[in-house]
């Protein structure tokens, strides 16, 4: 009798932490999804900010050359902060393929896990 409670609790742990594994799991997609809109904004907001200098430049006439300059500036601050935003994206991609698999690895062995319980119950 005391064997098939213990057997019933580690079962309903097993469960659980199947349960807690899947919200985790449902938390990452969200992070992703959140993320993503996140980045697709900052695209938007970068692209206007190229559209910007863009019209800027060619309102300038033959003698701006200072404001040509500024201009070039801020192409190259745009271009340094595109640069880092694709560097972060990889960085975000790596560890959310890292947490997935992770999930995703202690998902099965807790699966598993309880299946060997639900054989052994059977065999018994």
């Amino acid at each position: 009798m005391e064997e098939v409670r213990k057997k019933e609790k580690e079962e309903e742990r097993l469960k659980k932490h199947l349960n807690k594994l899947d919200k985790e799991k449902d938390a990452l997609e969200i992070e992703k999804k959140r993320f993503y809109e996140s980045q697709k904004e900052q695209e938007l907001d970068m692209m206007r900010s190229y559209q910007s200098v863009e019209r800027m430049r060619a309102a300038c006439g033959p003698y701006d050359s200072k404001i040509m300059r500024l201009l070039d500036e801020k192409q190259s601050l745009l271009d340094s902060i595109k640069k880092e935003d694709k560097k972060c994206e990889e960085e975000f991609r790596e560890e959310m393929r890292k947490e997935s698999q992770r999930i995703e690895k202690e998902r099965e062995e807790t699966y598993q896990k309880l299946k060997r319980g639900k054989d052994q119950e059977k065999n018994n």
